[in-house]
């Protein structure tokens, strides 16, 4: 009897005999009813000094492409490949669990970190230097531009710690924070039980994400200037750097569930899917440590996390959420952070490598195809230097859920074929099985694909589960077909 799999949905949450998707999904990514192949990090840079606590790329009003990066004592700009220090003098202090926010406004840059000063850096030039120029100059975790105003939550002020304050600057001032209703500077303490703010999301409109809870920050001009209404009560970010913004979503990861914000409720993108294995999987001790990051090219919100078994503290996961097809999938990766990249532009020397006539070249050298641009996925290794994600594809897997291909009855499956698309793909195929749902599975030896374009196996039992493993880059990975008989009753 032919039996014909198709790849279902990733859905480790539920169990694994009858589950009507798959129980593994390792280095992939979902593609309309099919997987593909997830890439490997391509190191780009010289290393900074130490871990990496935070990174942004942005384009300047030519076009051309500006990355910065911090770690524990030092900012950085990158001049082509090369990390260069572009600190104020005497450096930074940043405590291992803490991260620099970046934000870019017009044509500058701005670092806030809760130990330091705000920065800021004109996009082109050579150094950060402190922003705030007023008598009051507040420190914070978080920040983001709502209309003209820079908005700071979480904030030092004259080293009084304020967890649950949203500040902001004077009307198109950033460099001004005294408190002035002619400039409309001024703060908000928010009450309730929403706890620390853990990020400020800028726009038209600010939302401010709690801990417990989330909040709409919109202008009403004077004397209010701003009116804060909670929309959400008690759900907000268990990790503030999951919070990731894409149009007018949020998603970010709360304490007992993988969400997505709409800017009126928020949705349980994970329950039955992947909540209970991701939250069993994750050391809660590193929570810090769990970055989240937007992949436009393949429709992605990723987020690096460290398990029981990560090194140094470093993350070694990567939860990929496809919010397209609505599926996850999840990488096996060792990193430090991760950001929405950019591609870099070409230099006179990296022309020669298009042409070493730059008469010849086309299109001219106005275009903007040479200023780089393209979003992409970067992030950076455990040796603190900056990658992309355009490496070759990571060793693949996948693996149904446990079904009985005969019920009442056992089965032998002699043969599987592989449905995988891609010349650059070597694939296996190894079959579990079982006579009782109390025995352990045990899994066969990895078949390879014969010249007939079959697996060959031999599995007998009354419970059947299938293992694809793929070696290189394949398009799509599609599903399983095998050849099966009954072998008898238990």
């Amino acid at each position: 009897m032919p039996l014909d799999i198709v790849f279902g949905e990733w859905l480790p949450d539920l169990p694994k005999y009858r589950n009507p998707g798959l129980v593994e999904a390792k280095n992939v990514v979902s593609h309309v009813g099919s997987y593909q192949s997830f890439p490997n990090m391509s190191v780009f840079s010289t290393a900074l000094t130490a871990r990496c606590q935070g990174s942004i790329a942005e384009q300047d009003d030519d076009g051309n492409v500006h990355v910065y990066a911090g770690d524990a004592t030092k900012l950085y700009r990158f001049v082509d490949t090369t990390a260069t220090d572009a600190s104020v003098a005497g450096g930074y202090t940043v405590a291992s669990d803490d991260m620099w926010e970046f934000v870019k406004f017009r044509n500058k840059v701005y670092a806030t970190q809760i130990g330091n000063v705000i920065q800021n850096i004109e996009m082109g030039a050579t150094a950060f230097s402190n922003l705030v120029t007023s008598t009051l100059v507040p420190r914070a975790r978080h920040f983001d531009f709502v209309r003209d105003f820079m908005v700071i939550g979480n904030t030092e002020e004259s080293g009084t710690r304020f967890p649950a304050r949203v500040r902001w600057s004077a009307l198109d001032d950033p460099t001004d924070f005294d408190e002035d209703v002619a400039t409309q500077s001024d703060f908000q303490d928010l009450e309730g039980a929403g706890g620390w703010v853990q990020k400020v999301v800028g726009g038209e409109y600010g939302v401010i994400v709690q801990e417990r809870a989330i909040t709409r920050m919109t202008y009403a001009g004077t004397p209010l200037i701003f009116q804060f209404d909670k929309v959400i009560d008690g759900i907000g970010a268990w990790a503030a750097n999951s919070v990731v913004k894409f149009g007018r979503f949020i998603f970010f990861i709360a304490d007992e569930s993988i969400r997505m914000f709409d800017g009126s409720e928020t949705h349980n993108i994970g329950n039955n899917k992947v909540d209970r294995t991701f939250f069993a999987d994750v050391d809660a001790s590193l929570k810090h440590r769990i970055v989240g990051a937007h992949d436009p090219q393949r429709k992605l919100i990723a987020w690096i996390y460290p398990t029981s078994n990560s090194v140094a503290d470093n993350p070694d996961k990567i939860l990929l959420y496809d919010y397209g097809d609505n599926r996850f999938t999840y990488a096996d990766l060792d990193t430090e952070f991760i950001f929405r990249g950019l591609s870099q532009g070409y230099t006179m020397e990296t022309l020669d490598n298009v042409n070493t006539n730059l008469d010849l070249i086309t299109p001219s050298l106005d275009s903007r195809q040479w200023t780089g641009g393209d979003v992409l996925l970067s992030g950076f290794d455990t040796s603190h230097r900056w990658n992309n994600f355009t490496g070759s594809a990571l060793d693949a897997t996948l693996e149904t859920g446990e079904m009985q291909v005969f019920p009442g009855h056992r089965a032998y499956v002699s043969e599987v074929r592989s449905l995988v698309d891609g010349a650059g793909a070597t694939t296996t195929i190894q079959v579990a099985t079982r006579n009782r749902q109390i025995d352990t599975e045990s899994f066969g030896s990895a078949s390879s694909l014969n010249s007939d374009g079959i697996h060959p196996v031999e599995a007998d039992g009354r419970y059947h589960r299938f293992r694809m493993n793929i070696t290189g880059s394949f398009t799509d990975a599609i599903g399983l077909e095998a050849e099966a008989t009954p072998s008898g009753q238990i």
